[in-house]
């Protein structure tokens, strides 16, 4: 875990040092600001939070128009992650007592058939649950999704995917309803006394 939240500082500063140099910003100006959206935790930036700093310095007209034009994939500022395999990753959630949930698997820009075939690879590593798609994408992605989790005999999990009111089509406490045949990853967790 040290390393992923290393490596996300280190890409925070990379994506700042971009932009500075794209904008003409001044790069410990512009570091500071994502710095203290972040809650001084550089392991804690997030695109969103440079998203929103841009926003309100008025680079950019809202913070979606900041991933469009500058922060999302193969886009000038974008910064890839390093990452965990998906295997290690759920081998380390397992390790941890945890329950592995593949994320939002319809977000990926994926095709159909590789979204069936990477939940069809994550159930064979030992994966646990697979979120459903969000109430805001179409009800054919969700049967695909639910024939999937089916098939693969995986719980589900449910989300809004919010992650601030800077983002307004992700409403917090919207969130998919379980099908009467599926169970929610929720279900397997062991009581607290």
């Amino acid at each position: 875990m040290q390393q992923l939240q290393d490596s996300r500082a280190t890409r925070g500063q990379r994506i700042a040092e971009k932009l500075s140099e794209l904008l003409d910003i001044n790069y410990d100006e512009l570091w500071q600001a994502v710095l203290d959206k972040a809650g001084g935790n550089p392991q804690a930036v997030g695109r969103a939070h440079i998203g929103q700093v841009l926003f309100e310095r008025g680079e950019v007209k809202t913070v979606q128009k900041a991933f469009d034009k500058y922060l999302a994939d193969n886009k000038p500022a974008y910064v890839a992650i390093e990452a965990l395999t998906m295997q290690h990753g759920i081998e380390l959630i397992h390790a941890c007592g945890g329950k592995a949930v593949l994320a939002h698997p319809t977000r990926y820009q994926l095709s159909a058939t590789r979204v069936r075939k990477l939940v069809e690879e994550f159930a064979q590593l030992g994966g646990d649950a697979c979120e459903l798609p969000a109430t805001s994408e179409p009800i054919s992605t969700r049967r695909m999704v639910d024939r999937s989790i089916a098939e693969h005999g995986l719980a589900a999990s449910i989300g809004s995917d919010f992650h601030g009111s800077n983002m307004p089509w992700r409403r917090l406490g919207d969130v998919p309803i379980l099908n009467d045949d599926q169970q929610g990853v929720w279900e397997s967790f062991a009581t607290l006394a």
